[in-house]
């Protein structure tokens, strides 16, 4: 509620502590932690996001890169309004960076699926996380900078996920 209000120079000047702040807030709630509460935390820090220079030197900083990243772990949350809300508001802030000719976001983004499919390749769990993230990769592929796309592609074609049918005998 506040958030908005709040100048987006002392939103950036002060994004680590508030960045800070509201991962502790999610980290020692995040088991009861409602959707609305997820959604609104995230909207939080994308707001704080959207105030950082998009420069590779600032998104790859620990403190800034831990927020994109912490909403990309929330793109796989298994409360589905939350979920979608997060995938929407994230697709959002690649796209205003595709726009910008940022691409820092993008190889992110596929970072982050090639981590997720690594630990489903030698775990054999997370195929609910893998169905969630490729939801969100449909979601954001057209704002995608073009150079991570065929890395992309190579990926999803990797991708082995057990296809369940529902046959009745």
């Amino acid at each position: 509620m506040i958030l908005p209000k709040v100048e987006d120079g002392i939103k950036s000047s002060r994004f680590g502590n508030c960045v800070s702040v509201l991962m502790q807030v999610y980290t020692s709630n995040s088991e009861d932690m409602t959707g609305a509460a997820q959604r609104s935390l995230c909207d939080c820090v994308i707001q704080l996001l959207q105030t950082q220079k998009l420069k590779e030197s600032v998104w790859s900083s620990k403190c800034v890169s831990d927020a994109f990243h912490f909403l990309l772990r929330l793109c796989i949350t298994p409360k589905g309004k939350a979920r979608h809300f997060i995938q929407e508001d994230l697709t959002k802030l690649i796209e205003s960076h595709h726009t910008s000719h940022f691409a820092f976001t993008s190889r992110e983004v596929v970072a982050f699926f090639s981590q997720l499919n690594d630990h489903y390749k030698t775990t054999h769990s997370g195929d609910t996380d893998m169905f969630y993230f490729i939801g969100f990769i449909n979601l954001v592929f057209p704002f995608l900078d073009g150079s991570v796309k065929e890395s992309l592609f190579l990926l999803l074609l990797e991708v082995r996920l057990p296809i369940v049918f529902d046959v009745d005998p």
